[in-house]
């Protein structure tokens, strides 16, 4: 039986009443005008991401009041003359939605609705709400309700506080009970969705093992959210994976194979950054970022028509995300959206952020400058990644005639590039040999030479018998 959502006197207003399991989108209007309080100018980078943020939602800002204080009110986040002037505001505008540019303490969040009285996001509730408007496959979801559950475990929590303080008649009694029901449900949820997730993650890291047996290498897209990662995952594999100008579109993985002949190169994209992420947030999604953690190359992607400071602060914020969370594969830069610089080369505004990389003590890596819109330099892109592909080496094959076949020959380019093939004296009583020069995976010449006895492998110019 569906309880109704009810404020009984002296209880905090707002979410302690409509705690929701899981989370569900706040508005589905198109428009939703909302009051955004921010101790960031209205020209600083972090404002005009929460910007972005708000019209991937649908809302409209009409109002935004700026806290000009260092020090922060501990209770209230923002000064109690400033919330009392915001809702002198909201009392004479239609507006629906208060918005603080922060991530917010429980109480600070309770404190301030019970002034307001209107609900209050911070700004992980906002990311919240994308998440939950954008997750379409079953994986997402459950990472999207479990990020938002643990959001959530808190203010339970906090509301239990609240709740003790002061006289409240009867509410030791089956009030109290409930509640407590309410917050083991929680829990017991996340464990559940928690194991949900880890079978998930064992099946996709089986078929990553399966198919590395078979001599192919993962590559991941990692980077900024809205960077470019999924057009250049179409503009690679000739897919035609949706994409939109907005955050977080993605939110489960896609992989793709890379059209580039005889690479074995499978690219996933996945889940884009943001800065001040809190940690249990990038934990929910632990099953889509391993993606990246397990591959065998990062593609970092960037946004280069971005100004430097905010690219160095992209970049940042992503090497921090991917180093707490152990990453030690080989990572190639990619500065992509290059066709959007007019004026400015591309060469020096690279070289001013690789020069802000180390001064921010992020590591500076292999780079190259592309457009995954119309195509530019997608070629030289290809050439980095496999040169920056583990165990992925250069070899001479030679088959000896007698035992050449159009099996054998119909295998190697299959399985790898053929760069040349020449015919060649072999060894023993003047035999001739067929000599290949490969570039492929060295798990699968290891496997070609165990099943050929006829073939002489050769490697950097040296030969070694079977």
């Amino acid at each position: 039986m569906k309880k109704r959502n009810v404020t009984r006197k002296n209880e905090p207003a707002g979410i302690c009443i409509r705690l929701y399991t899981p989370v569900k989108p706040f508005e589905l209007q198109k428009e939703l005008s909302v009051v955004v309080a921010t101790q960031n100018r209205s020209g600083s980078v972090l404002y005009r991401e929460l910007v972005d943020l708000l019209d991937t939602l649908g809302y409209s800002i009409v109002k935004t009041f700026y806290q000009n204080s260092s020090k922060r009110n501990p209770q209230l986040f923002m000064g109690k003359g400033k919330i009392l002037e915001i809702k002198e505001f909201i009392h004479e505008n239609p507006v629906k939605l208060v918005v603080v540019d922060h991530n917010l303490d429980p109480i600070q969040i309770f404190k301030i609705q019970d002034i307001l009285e209107m609900d209050v996001f911070d700004r992980v509730r906002v990311i919240l709400e994308i998440f939950v408007r954008n997750a379409r496959s079953q994986e997402a979801k459950l990472q999207v309700e479990l990020a938002t559950l643990k959001y959530e475990i808190p203010l339970v929590r906090e509301w239990i506080h609240q709740s003790k303080t002061g006289e409240h008649p009867g509410f030791r009694t089956g009030g109290e009970f409930q509640v407590s029901q309410y917050l083991d449900g929680i829990n017991n949820r996340c464990v559940k969705i928690e194991g949900m997730l880890d079978k998930i993650k064992k099946t996709r890291r089986n078929r990553r093992e399966n198919k590395r047996s078979d001599g192919r290498f993962f590559t991941s897209l990692a980077g900024y959210t809205n960077a470019g990662k999924t057009s250049l995952l179409n503009a690679l594999s000739n897919e035609k994976c949706e994409v939109e100008n907005k955050f977080f579109t993605t939110l489960s993985t896609r992989t793709r194979r890379i059209d580039a002949k005889n690479l074995p190169v499978l690219m996933t994209d996945t889940i884009g950054f943001i800065q001040f992420l809190p940690p249990y947030l990038v934990k929910a999604f632990r099953s889509t970022l391993e993606e990246i953690f397990d591959a065998d190359l990062i593609v970092l992607v960037v946004d280069i028509s971005d100004d430097v400071h905010e690219i160095i602060r992209k970049m940042v914020t992503a090497y921090g995300i991917m180093n707490h969370e152990g990453m030690y594969a080989q990572i190639v830069t990619v500065f992509n959206k290059k066709d959007l610089l007019h004026d400015e080369g591309d060469e020096a505004k690279v070289e001013s952020i690789i020069e802000g990389l180390g001064e921010a003590g992020a590591l500076a890596c292999d780079f190259v400058c592309i457009s995954a819109r119309t195509g530019e330099n997608l070629d030289r892109l290809i050439e980095v990644i496999r040169d920056n592909l583990p165990d992925y080496k250069e070899f001479e094959v030679c088959i000896k005639k007698i035992a050449f076949n159009k099996a054998l020959e119909s295998f190697l380019y299959s399985k790898f590039e053929v760069i040349s093939v020449e015919e060649a004296e072999g060894g023993g009583e003047g035999s001739k040999t067929r000599k290949y020069r490969l570039l492929g995976s060295k798990k699968e010449i290891e496997r070609f030479r165990k099943g050929n006895e006829e073939v002489v492998e050769i490697d950097n110019g040296k030969i070694s018998d079977n």
